[in-house]
């Protein structure tokens, strides 16, 4: 019933559920129980894809503690500045020369030392945290492609990669604009990076606004197209100007195309 359109005056409106299951008295003997650990189940819920179904288990609780460990230390290192940006270069495979950049975050935790984005990232994603850190990686980024782009001679592009909870964010573009107007960076020397299952799992509304903003200069990209169960014709639906194949997608092409060649041969 959730899936169906809500008719409010001429609009067609779309929601969407994520359900957390506890039972009785398996998971608690009182309403607070029952309502703290269904609402751990709704954030794995969430953490699947949106739009399913997670019944508690005990491993949830682990889960979510650690998740509000790593939210509160977060919060504290973008104000301490625990964070730092790497970037990893885009090459132009026939001339070598170098013609962008990808941001990427790490966090110097004072007392776990480097942790990469895997650890981190999908614990925070449901929560508020994710969508400043987003905040700041743009920025970040924008700046210092900036600095570049007025210190050598190439007009280099910045790569960024959103998390889902900024993808879903309305004031998406509006807050790139601002960035872009405070570091004085091009809009289409900005790239911005969803991953397929991204794209897949949020089409409509956010849709909207990437391609609000790609109207307005800035790039889009498709991340790890291949991993999930979109075809090539589905690309077309979307706003984009790149798509980044999945290395999963083309690891066997070298080898299949030697076996084949070995098989011409013999035949």
């Amino acid at each position: 019933r959730l899936s169906q359109p809500l008719e409010v005056g001429d609009l067609s409106l779309f929601a969407g559920a994520s359900i957390g299951i506890t039972l009785f008295p398996d998971h608690g003997e009182d309403p607070t129980t029952l309502l703290r650990k269904a609402d751990t189940a709704m954030y794995r819920a969430k953490e699947a894809g949106r739009g399913g179904v997670a019944v508690y288990d005990s491993e949830m609780s682990d889960v979510s503690r650690e998740r509000f460990v790593l939210e509160a230390a977060l919060r504290a290192g973008l104000e301490e500045e625990h964070l730092v940006l790497y970037y990893q270069p885009i090459v132009r495979a026939g001339t070598g020369e170098i013609v962008g950049v990808e941001a990427l975050v790490r966090w110097l935790h004072p007392e776990r030392g480097l942790i990469l984005p895997g650890k981190f990232l999908p614990l925070i994603e449901s929560t508020a945290v994710s969508e400043a850190l987003s905040h700041w990686v743009l920025r970040k980024a924008c700046a210092q492609v900036k600095l570049w782009r007025e210190r050598y001679p190439q007009e280099l592009q910045m790569s960024v990669n959103l998390t889902a909870r900024a993808f879903e964010n309305p004031e998406l573009a509006s807050q790139i604009d601002e960035i872009l107007r405070e570091t004085g960076l091009p809009a289409a020397a900005l790239e911005l990076e969803i991953t397929e299952t991204m794209a897949l799992l949020h089409a409509g509304g956010p849709v909207s606004t990437l391609a609000d903003l790609r109207r307005r200069g800035t790039r889009v990209a498709v991340d790890d197209f291949g991993i999930g169960y979109s075809s090539l014709s589905y690309l077309r639906e979307l706003p984009i100007d790149t798509v980044k194949l999945d290395s999963s997608f083309i690891r066997e092409l070298g080898r299949r195309r030697k076996a084949l060649l070995r098989e011409g041969a013999e035949h």
